[in-house]
Parts: C-alpha cells; sequence; structure tokens
C-alpha cells in the first residue's frame, strides 16, 4: 500500500482524490460535465474515428455483458477481452492490455495519434495533454 499511498502524502497531494469523485455527474449533476459526457457520447456514436473498447471478466466499469450494448452504439468499435479483472484491469492484466492496443493501432490504416504535447497541470493537478488537430476529412 505505501507505493499507491506515496504521491499523496500531502493534504493538498490528495486534493485530486477529493475533487474528481464530486465531477461525476449522477442525475445530471454537475451538469457541465453530465452535458460534456453526453456530447462525447453523441460524438462516438456518431463519428467515423476507430475505437477500441478493453474489458475484463467479471469487470466493474465495462463488464462482459455490457459490450454487446457498446458494440451496437458504437459504429466503428473493436472489443478485447483481457482476461480476469475488476475496475483496475490496467493492474489486472497489464501485458494483455499493453498487446491488445499495440495490436490495434498497428492495424489502422491512419495515426490515432501522431504527437502529444504537454499543455501544463489542470486545476486538480492533472497533467493536461494537447492532442495536434486533425485536418479534414480523416475522421467524420
Amino acid at each position: 500500500m505505501n507505493e499507491y499511498r506515496a504521491p499523496y502524502l500531502s493534504k493538498e497531494s490528495r486534493k485530486p482524490l477529493l475533487v474528481w469523485p464530486r465531477q461525476v455527474p449522477i442525475a445530471g449533476s454537475p451538469k457541465s460535465n453530465a452535458d460534456l459526457l453526453k456530447t462525447i457520447g453523441d460524438f462516438k456514436c456518431n463519428t467515423k474515428m476507430p475505437a477500441l473498447l478493453l474489458y475484463a471478466d467479471p469487470g466493474v466499469i465495462v463488464p462482459r455483458q455490457v459490450v454487446k450494448w457498446y458494440e451496437d452504439k458504437i459504429t466503428n468499435i473493436e472489443t478485447a477481452f483481457s482476461g480476469q479483472g475488476l475496475h483496475f484491469i490496467q493492474e489486472d492484466q497489464p501485458d494483455a492490455l499493453g498487446l491488445a492496443i499495440a495490436d490495434w493501432l498497428r492495424r489502422q490504416k491512419q495515426p490515432i495519434i501522431s504527437k502529444v504535447q504537454c499543455g501544463g497541470i489542470s486545476p486538480l493537478g492533472f497533467t493536461l495533454l494537447k492532442l495536434p488537430t486533425m485536418s479534414k476529412p480523416k475522421y467524420d
């Protein structure tokens, strides 16, 4: 547990752990975040941009039973089963996830992300990434 606690030894360093759960939209609140998630959901359901959904069994966020729902809603999605896992599948199955992502990226006809730049630190203490603007007509 000491490895998990190491980044959060001071009160200030624990602020993201306090703020983040309050930002998860429940019953439409906070409205700005609920609106943002709806916008993202609409985009994912209407874009031709490829998507990869990784899931584990029994899973927590994306259990096997909801994978079909994603496949029905998102037209250009590929799914990859990583093995047994719960909430933090990147810790349960790091090798399987890495291989699935590398294989998926290798098979894409065009680069998904060509360059990532650090954009500073958010008010919550998270690193912000600036992704390059993609020129049309790469994706709808």
